[in-house]
């Protein structure tokens, strides 16, 4: 919804470049890293939820990816 009324007055929505993005994950990974470091419940908290989100992209990856194309 709100998409749509920012598109209507015209803002341009743009993709950050490739560069930045892969920065901004190394700086995101590296902060990560040390906070799970100096603290095990968080780690144990990441490690979870990582693992879920690499289970959950594999199968994103067989069903949503693959019916993308279709659905626009």
């Amino acid at each position: 919804e709100y998409l749509d009324k920012i598109i209507a007055e015209g803002v341009e929505i743009r993709k950050f470049p490739d560069d930045v993005l892969v920065k901004l994950k190394d700086l995101s990974d590296e902060v990560i890293a040390e906070q799970c470091a100096a603290n095990a419940e968080l780690n144990e908290v990441y490690q979870s939820m990582n693992t879920f989100k690499n289970e959950s992209n594999a199968w994103r990856a067989l069903s949503e990816d693959a019916m993308a194309p279709y659905l626009k």
